[in-house]
């Protein structure tokens, strides 16, 4: 009996540099939890909801992207803690989400990365955090599904 494998695979292409900013919700597939988070439902959330960490050190978002530069945006509250924001896990920038008020739509920009692929991690150091949306002016995600417009694909059998 013959044995055939079969391997498709998907490269990502850049987006153009004319294409709208891409949003995408903190509870996306795409996006990856470890530890505890609850998704919690309001009108003043992008999407309609946001993220929000148990508080352990264990409570992680994981987002792989291609691009040159990612925006984190985060709720601001008295009670909230800090996360830390790593790219290519090389800690960039500790965040401080404590705020006077609830403030919806604060936000830590990252750019000048260089045209590749990217891995973001978002980890609570202190307290609980609420994170909302990423939004990538030129993103692809490396390993989703992509139309004829945004991949190129390749295919290859052995029979």
């Amino acid at each position: 009996m013959a044995c055939s494998i079969i391997a498709v695979w998907v490269i990502p292409q850049p987006a153009s540099s004319t294409d709208p900013p891409q949003t995408i919700e903190s509870d996306d597939p795409l996006v990856l939890q470890t530890g505890t988070w609850t998704n919690v439902d309001t009108a003043n959330a992008s999407g309609g909801s946001y993220l929000y960490s148990s508080g352990s050190a264990n409570d992680t978002l994981i987002l792989d992207f291609y691009g040159t530069s990612i925006e984190v945006i985060y709720v601001e509250d008295p009670n909230f803690g800090s996360f830390t924001v790593e790219i290519d896990n090389t800690a960039v920038r500790t965040v401080t989400a404590t705020g006077t008020s609830t403030v919806f739509g604060m936000t830590a920009d990252f750019t000048g990365l260089s045209e590749d692929t990217h891995t973001l991690h978002i980890t609570g150091i202190q307290g609980t955090v609420a994170i909302d949306p990423f939004v990538a002016a030129d993103f692809t995600h490396p390993w989703q599904t992509y139309n004829d417009a945004h991949a190129n694909l390749m295919y290859h059998a052995n029979s």
